[in-house]
């Protein structure tokens, strides 16, 4: 007899099969423990201009080309496995919050046809308000490190009533010096939060604490 059942293949080797857990038989996990256990998994927990910021992975080789694949090459997919492994307890830790996620260039979601931090974060089911903007596009790696402390110049803040009183969790796919995550900050706290966090997919060695 043919079973109908459909086997979950990890997205990101798409070779190994993946025995459901107890914990997600109702969910396709998306990613087998051989591809998970070569990301550098640390939950790196410091304070960026006073506030709690957590990031989940270290950036190294496989992180990097991972995050290539998803943003560069547009695999859409590939959204799903970097919180799904830790989804429980990331929602329980910020149950409550709204997610402000940091501005893409327009030019890059157009180009893939996604926004990459909210396929990565909406795993989370918590509210988006897209509130911070870009004047301008720009990369922060076209900048050199004193240009960079000038990000906040280059960002504006919309909707900005719907922070008053409220949770705030700002997220990221990657922090490395953190000057537009304290460009944010500084933006946001004008407008007196309840609570400020932040939660990066992974960080590099380069973040200026």
């Amino acid at each position: 007899m043919i079973s109908m059942t459909k086997t979950p293949i990890c997205k990101l080797c798409m070779t190994n099969t993946i025995n459901p857990s107890l914990m997600s038989f109702l969910e396709d996990e998306p990613i087998c423990s051989t591809c998970l256990d070569q990301f550098e998994i640390t939950f790196y927990s410091r304070h960026i201009n006073g506030v709690n910021a957590l990031s989940i992975y270290q950036y190294n080789d496989v992180f990097k080309e991972t995050l290539y694949r998803y943003k560069a090459k547009g695999d859409i997919e590939l959204g799903q496995i970097f919180l799904f492994p830790y989804r429980y307890y990331l929602k329980f830790k910020y149950e409550g919050y709204i997610i402000v996620p940091i501005p893409s260039t327009k030019e890059s979601d157009d180009k893939r046809g996604f926004n990459h931090v909210h396929e990565a974060f909406k795993t989370l089911g918590l509210p988006f308000i897209n509130c911070i903007q870009k004047k301008i596009d720009f990369k922060q790696s076209d900048y050199d490190f004193a240009e960079r402390q000038k990000v906040k110049e280059k960002l504006s803040i919309e909707d900005r009533n719907q922070l008053r009183n409220k949770k705030v969790l700002i997220v990221d796919d990657l922090i490395t010096t953190g000057a537009t995550m304290k460009a944010v900050i500084s933006l946001i706290q004008d407008y007196h939060p309840k609570r400020l966090k932040i939660l990066t997919l992974s960080y590099t060695k380069l973040i200026d604490k």
